[in-house]
């Protein structure tokens, strides 16, 4: 999968990278977030910010490094949209 790859994803709570070199504004997370792999296994996200991403305005991705592939969340974009 290329570091520039997307995937759309119905189960995700929060939009995902794994690409710190993507966030602008990055700043380390001051709370734990947690991010529940498909493995079943947890990972901790390292800081967050937002990014313009192909015309879409994407806020409070999380970095967390050991993801296979970047994540867009349909609920979290739900909620942002309104």
């Amino acid at each position: 999968m290329v570091e520039d790859d997307w995937i759309v994803d119905t189960g995700a709570s929060n939009h995902m990278t794994r690409v710190l070199q993507k966030l602008i504004d990055y700043k380390q997370c001051d709370k734990d977030v947690k991010a529940i792999m498909a493995d079943g296994t947890i990972s901790h996200a390292k800081g967050e910010d937002s990014i313009y991403l192909n015309g879409l305005w994407l806020k409070s991705i999380f970095f967390v490094p050991n993801l296979r592939c970047n994540l867009i969340s349909i609920s979290k974009l739900s909620r942002d949209k309104n």
